[in-house]
């Protein structure tokens, strides 16, 4: 018999025990024969299969009669099933404008679980199924991994089965900012404010970052010790600012002043000069003076 064909051990005793009472129904003749068997009370069992052989002796004044019979229990065959599949991601793969996807993530680890679980596809006599130990946590987006192991049993526990595989987040790369050096410059030094203009962005550029993934940077300006955003002035200024880049889980921050100096006029002032009419021969001659003063 195949143990496939029945749903427990159960069915497999009780048809034992049929089979064991069909072996010797009647006994009749001789002289009050008697009859005795070698059984031990083992029945294969439902899960390893294999064979209980017994001997019937009758036993009578004039003959002894032995009989000998088998059942026996092929066992099921192992279950057969496909394993699961480790699987490795990018942070960088779960950022938008800048910003850790956390939806994304949590969505790709869920086709990934739900695929080796579908996968896996347990075929086997007792009706094979998958359980698997994730507890709902999900890796840290910012660099994890979470370890699933699936279980395989049967309605009538003759296999377990355990694997494991493995969903692993890789970090970003180190994110670098570099700064321009402070600038100092005069007023002087521009012929216009457009000019002024052009040299302070071309600064600005010097802000730049390094690693990470999906880089978004802000420039903030804003005049030391007060709270309002400021621009570069030919009449003077100094404006301070703050370069923030975030790329996913990671945030850096530098500053650095760009400053201009305001033009300074030192005018000559003539002394005031006091004079005599009887000094100048004449009007023309006051006229020359005045206008040389």
């Amino acid at each position: 018999l195949d143990a496939c064909d029945f749903k427990n051990q159960a069915e497999v005793d009780a048809a034992f025990n049929t089979w064991f009472d069909s072996i010797l129904t009647d006994v009749t003749g001789g002289c009050a024969p008697t009859v005795t068997n070698t059984w031990d009370g083992s029945i294969p069992a439902i899960c390893a299969g294999g064979e209980v052989e017994i001997t019937w002796t009758i036993d009578d004044r004039c003959e002894t009669i032995p009989l000998t019979a088998k059942f026996k229990l092929t066992a099921p065959a192992p279950v057969t099933y496909t394993l699961s599949v480790d699987k490795e991601v990018a942070e960088c793969d779960f950022i938008s404008g800048g910003e850790s996807d956390y939806e994304a993530m949590e969505a790709d680890f869920n086709a990934w679980l739900q695929t080796q679980t579908d996968n896996i596809d347990p075929v086997g006599c007792f009706t094979p199924t998958v359980s698997h130990n994730w507890n709902n946590v999900y890796p840290d987006i910012c660099g994890d991994e979470v370890e699933i192991m699936w279980t395989i049993t049967d309605e009538n526990q003759c296999e377990t089965i355990t694997f494991t595989a493995t969903y692993k987040i890789n970090s970003a790369p180190q994110l670098v900012l570099y700064k321009p050096e402070k600038y100092v410059a005069s007023g002087c030094d521009f012929e216009s404010e457009i000019k002024l203009n052009l040299a302070f962005s071309t600064w600005l550029t010097k802000f730049e970052p390094s690693g990470a993934c999906v880089i978004i940077g802000n420039y903030d300006t804003y005049k030391p010790d007060t709270d309002y955003d400021v621009i570069p002035s030919l009449c003077g200024s100094e404006t301070v600012v703050i370069y923030t880049v975030t790329s996913g889980c990671q945030t850096e921050v530098v500053s650095e002043t760009f400053t201009i100096l305001a033009p300074v006029v030192t005018p000559t002032i003539a002394v005031v000069t006091e004079k005599e009419a009887c000094e100048f021969t004449d009007q023309g001659d006051l006229n020359t003076k005045f206008n040389a003063w």
